[in-house]
């Protein structure tokens, strides 16, 4: 009984091993989705997002309920990236985080087999969509700097 212990504890230790270094489970993907920035206040909105990996978005401009989109993964055995992103809009400007994977990768936040992420810049600050169940709402995360 000892020795079949031994045996199925060597086996278990060496699966493990080699599925740590395997590249498919290295690169499995266990969500993935937009994060959308929809413009929401009636004159142009600037945007300027990088992620802590240091991927660039570029500068981007989009006029009234116009959007933003890019992709972001969780990935097994990989940390996922926090985008920051510069907002500007007249005199209204600040810096927010819009993605981090460790707080939005969430059921109350932007879920996680179902990820969809979608900000809206409004005049009084920055809000997330939440879909709860029935609910549906957009809910206020940040203010703008005063």
């Amino acid at each position: 009984m000892i020795s079949f212990l031994k045996n199925y504890l060597l086996m278990l230790a060496l699966i493990l091993m080699a599925m740590h270094q395997s590249p498919v489970v290295s690169s499995l993907v266990l969500a993935d989705g937009p994060v959308t920035i929809t413009n929401k206040i009636p004159r142009p909105l600037t945007i300027y997002c990088v992620s802590s990996a240091g991927s660039d978005l570029g500068l981007q401009t989009r006029q009234f309920d116009e959007k933003f989109s890019w992709n972001v993964k969780l990935v097994a055995g990989k940390a996922s990236d926090v985008y920051r992103c510069d907002l500007a809009s007249g005199g209204l400007r600040g810096s927010f985080t819009l993605f981090d994977g460790k707080r939005d990768f969430a059921p109350e936040r932007c879920g996680l087999k179902d990820f969809l992420c979608l900000w809206e810049v409004r005049s009084d600050g920055i809000y997330l969509y939440h879909s709860i169940g029935d609910r549906h709402y957009f809910d206020l995360q940040y203010y703008w700097p005063r």
